[in-house]
């Protein structure tokens, strides 16, 4: 019984391996992250993770798995020149922002333009009519569309439904090593529509911010927020944000998939007049009214917290990016009757220093 057993997980075991490293990178030199899957963007979740190609055009780009072209893009705008390749596991890749594709697919793209009379085409191809192997080059990376500066832009997406999945769940090594950084939480009034904003100070290596916040009886939480890579300036999109009062998970918001029909619904997931004011996006922890997005994996009454007199709340916030590096943060909250908004600007030495707005 034993022995069967052990084979059995054994057998998990090699599976799952396997089932990991299906995927190839789809460029030839170690994965640098200038964007990660969900990052907070204008108007939109980002759909998926920006590679940086050495800062330059050219890198070959290769063809993650064995699969078939179902569709080429020559753009202008969004996404330039793009790649989408249709795999045999339910899934597609795609790849954007491309200075050529190869020769077989340019060949494609050719005939559409000249039979078309215009640049901007987009082509959808029958199953199997430009079959892929893995680790076939397919295209040159590239600045084309709306980029920024050379990289690639890649994502995998759900064939069926077209929703695209983070593609660090599908064993994209990335060195990241470093968790998450907190830089300033909000107390939304619920009631009056006041806030207060608090500055995070890490102090030994801890997250911390005036010890006990006082609130009204409605509130929620925001908090400010981004992630970073090893050998990486950019500031990047976390992956998973909870909220624990008093040890109960009341808040679990999750990037692992997004949905187009929902994208923009981020401009209610942020504090958009914070946004148009300061340029800082601070994640809402609680869901707004109408908004349809489906990352609240958990949500305990909208993540809206009720403040009861004389009683002190203990709140935990988790923030965690897609390799699991954790960061929390540890305060109290308590009750004030009327209290005016106000904004924290810095804390000294675990000293607050308050400021009326």
């Amino acid at each position: 019984m034993k022995k069967i057993l052990f084979l059995s997980i054994l057998l998990f075991s090699i599976t799952q391996s396997v089932k990991a490293q299906d995927y190839i990178n789809p460029l030839d030199f170690r994965l640098q992250l200038s964007g990660t899957f969900g990052e907070l963007r204008s108007n939109h979740f980002h759909a998926g993770i920006d590679l940086k190609t050495k800062g330059v055009e050219g890198q070959k780009v290769y063809a993650i798995a064995d699969g078939y072209v179902s569709r080429i893009k020559s753009s202008s705008y969004g996404y330039g020149k793009a790649i989408y390749i249709t795999h045999y596991d339910g899934k597609t890749s795609v790849y954007a922002h491309l200075q050529k594709f190869s020769i077989k697919i340019d060949s494609i793209i050719k005939k559409q333009q000249y039979k078309r009379e215009k640049f901007d085409i987009n082509v959808f191809l029958k199953k199997d009519s430009i079959k892929v192997k893995q680790g076939e080059v397919i295209a040159l990376s590239g600045n084309s569309g709306s980029s920024g500066g050379a990289h690639l832009h890649f994502e995998i997406r759900d064939t069926e439904t077209e929703h695209p999945l983070n593609p660090l769940d599908y064993g994209f090594q990335v060195i990241d090593e470093i968790p998450p950084l907190l830089k300033q939480i909000k107390i939304f009034d619920l009631e009056d529509g006041k806030s207060a904003i608090y500055d995070i100070k890490k102090i030994n290596n801890k997250y911390m911010v005036k010890d006990t916040i006082n609130a009204n009886n409605k509130i929620g939480i925001g908090i400010y927020t981004y992630d970073k890579s090893n050998d990486a300036y950019n500031k990047n999109g976390v992956n998973k944000i909870r909220l624990y009062v008093d040890s109960n998970l009341i808040y679990n918001f999750e990037l692992d998939r997004l949905d187009f029909s929902t994208n923009k619904y981020i401009n209610s997931h942020i504090d958009y007049e914070e946004k148009v004011n300061s340029k800082r996006k601070f994640h809402r922890c609680y869901r707004l009214p109408n908004n349809t997005l489906k990352n609240y994996k958990t949500l305990i009454n909208n993540g809206h917290i009720n403040i009861e007199e004389n009683k002190i709340y203990d709140v935990l916030l988790e923030v965690s990016d897609s390799y699991n590096n954790l960061s929390n943060l540890n305060f109290k909250l308590k009750y004030e009757k009327n209290i005016s908004a106000i904004k924290v600007d810095s804390i000294i030495k675990e000293k607050s220093q308050i400021l009326l707005v």
